[in-house]
């Protein structure tokens, strides 16, 4: 069986070659002979004669492989203690507790199936907070290095904040860390802002847009509406501190399908001068029964594809017409081309897209071994810490999962290795003979039920992965015909 995976456009075919993680532009007559259950001692059988150069020599190159792949089997693990040294981000659980009651919190009712904890009044201590702070400064190597205040509601727990500001200010003074606080935004008080402001320190304020919609799914614990005293919060924060706010604050969207995403950005725009648009992270509803309404997706996605489409259209053209201005920016709010709705949906594009554009192209497979890609080494990219000392993989991974650590002991390796192993025990026999090893970014928490590793998990959001990584590279090709600048990357399609 070839390890590849055929993609074709309304202009064009391709072959997505996995071994060499490229794409490879072919004719309709080759396309429709090429077959992803045949071997290449098939296909070259089969062919017509005026093919058979080219695929031998794309062979020759170390295309059209046939599967399965011989997999490296995480030989890395021996040096896994570097790996630590490495750390990218520190988020703290200072508190559990919450004066909230989302709707799709994962600490509330809805994900009870996850296991993750419930609200309650738990809170870091100041010694927890700095031990595990000096862990991550002496293994962080990081050109920005960040610590992130999680909660439940982290501003319930400000003192502590205020404390670790200070603590690094006198004893890293030349250690050039960032605080963010990842908050609701209601309790976001003139001391607490103007301390915020004085530190440089970053704010992730959530709110899903207008009134109707946030207050559908962001209700305080007593029940009541949130929206006016949100979005009051932030009226405050732009009219006062303005340069602060244009720099350092950023609105966290929680999107729902089922919602209008005309209505979300309709919203947004309206108010522009309080959310600018590149200052807008939008993140989609994990899916669950209880909130998807599926009727109404379909139209919330054909809007959302129609100006995605039109904006694609433009940025080509005003690329064309810049071409000799240099790069041109979609977010530049001097483009009167780009409205409100068009650099919304650019960024909702490029967030889609950018793991296929920072990963195709790249040689992810060395000496006939592939590394698997996806899953991450626990903690390394964002070492969680909960409110009692304990290390996780990530926010995601947390409390429902067995610690990597702790800020006494440091990080488990050997438990580490452990999970690592377990987990390409389960995958591996289907990775081998898998078209997107090469593109893959399962994540742990899509393969786990709450005790361990699921087979039946995996194969499911496998599926789903590879049916969504063939759509991003049709999507991807598709743009790539109008315009092969338009990522200002290397294309990754074999001339």
């Amino acid at each position: 069986m070839l390890a590849i995976k055929k993609i074709k456009t309304e202009k064009n075919h391709y072959i997505y070659d996995t071994y060499r993680n490229k794409l490879i532009k072919v004719d309709e007559k080759l396309y429709n002979t090429l077959d992803e259950n045949m071997s290449f001692e098939q296909l070259t059988s089969e062919m017509d004669e005026c093919y058979i150069e080219d695929i031998k020599h794309y062979r020759k190159k170390n295309f059209f492989q046939d599967f399965p792949l011989e997999i490296e089997e995480f030989d890395y693990l021996v040096d896994i203690d570097k790996d630590y040294k490495k750390l990218n981000m520190l988020s703290l659980e200072i508190t559990e507790q919450c004066n909230f009651r989302c709707k799709y919190c994962v600490y509330g009712d809805s994900y009870a199936n996850l296991k993750f904890r419930n609200h309650n009044d738990n809170m870091m201590d100041y010694s927890t907070a700095k031990k595990a702070v000096d862990f991550y400064i002496q293994n962080c190597h990081k050109a920005e290095p960040v610590v992130r205040f999680y909660g439940g509601e982290p501003l319930l727990n400000f003192k502590l904040i205020k404390e670790i500001v200070n603590y690094v200010a006198k004893y890293h003074p030349k250690f050039k860390l960032s605080f963010l606080i990842a908050t609701n935004g209601s309790l976001l008080s003139k001391e607490i802002i103007e301390f915020c402001v004085l530190n440089n320190i970053r704010l992730h304020i959530s709110i899903d847009g207008p009134e109707e919609i946030n207050d559908k799914y962001r209700n305080d614990i007593n029940g009541n509406k949130t929206f006016d005293k949100v979005f009051s919060k932030i009226k405050f924060i732009k009219n006062n501190y303005p340069d602060y706010f244009n720099v350092f604050v950023a609105f966290l969207v929680t999107y729902n399908p089922s919602e209008s995403m005309k209505d979300v950005i309709e919203f947004f725009k309206k108010n522009s001068d309080f959310f600018p648009v590149s200052n807008i992270i939008i993140s989609s509803l994990i899916e669950d029964e209880e909130f998807y309404d599926y009727d109404k997706i379909p139209d919330n996605m054909k809007y959302l594809n129609s100006i995605t489409q039109k904006t694609i259209d433009i940025i080509v053209d005003m690329r064309n017409r810049n071409e000799s201005q240099g790069d041109y920016s979609p977010l530049n709010e001097k483009s009167s081309e780009m409205k409100y709705e068009n650099k919304i949906a650019y960024i909702l594009l490029v967030n889609t897209l950018n793991y296929i554009t920072r990963t195709l192209n790249k040689q992810m497979i060395e000496n006939n071994k592939v590394y698997p890609q996806g899953c991450c080494i626990p903690g390394r990219e964002s070492l969680f810490v909960t409110s009692k000392g304990e290390y996780h993989y990530c926010e995601k991974m947390s409390h429902h999962t067995n610690n990597i650590g702790d800020v006494d002991k440091g990080i488990n390796l050997e438990y580490v290795k452990d999970i690592i192993q377990e987990y390409q025990n389960l995958v591996l026999k289907d990775c081998r003979n898998c078209w997107a090893i090469s593109i893959c970014n399962q994540c742990f928490i899509q393969v786990y039920d709450g005790e361990k590793f699921n087979y039946e998990l995996f194969r499911e959001s496998c599926e789903n992965l590879k049916t969504r990584l063939q759509k991003n590279l049709t999507q991807y090709c598709e743009i790539m015909e109008k315009d092969e600048g338009f990522f200002n990357d290397s294309s990754g399609l074999v001339k």
